[in-house]
């Protein structure tokens, strides 16, 4: 089980991560909620409670901490530019690269054909 005890940060309770094989090991994740009037380094630890195989209880505890910060709200025009494509010239390239490719391929492919005809009418 996790509980957290982190100063002005809400977790819900205690985490119940479940039963771990022996020799095992299982990721535990905890959602903790910031209010809006919070900013700053909070800090506060972090307690794992686990049981062995005979009913013996361990508990560890980690100090932990973070820096609360005022989210950043986008504007328009830097989610428009997020949108927009950088490698746009490599597109740019490719296609110019398949278009003529085709281009050539296709009309080598027709004189090819009228030449095999007209040799074809001489035979």
């Amino acid at each position: 089980m996790i509980d957290v005890d982190v100063k002005r940060l809400d977790s819900g309770g205690t985490v119940l991560v479940g039963e771990i094989p022996q020799g095992k090991s299982k990721t535990g994740s905890v959602n903790l909620r910031v209010s809006n009037e919070i900013l700053g380094k909070v800090e506060g630890t972090i307690t794992i409670n686990y049981e062995d195989d005979f009913g013996e209880t361990y508990t560890e505890t980690v100090d932990a901490s973070t820096v609360i910060e005022e989210k950043v709200i986008k504007t328009e025009a830097e989610e428009e530019e997020e949108k927009k494509n950088p490698l746009w010239w490599l597109f740019m390239l490719i296609d110019e690269i398949v278009g003529g490719s085709l281009g050539f391929g296709i009309s080598h492919a027709i004189r090819s054909n009228k030449q095999r005809k007209e040799d074809e009418k001489r035979l």
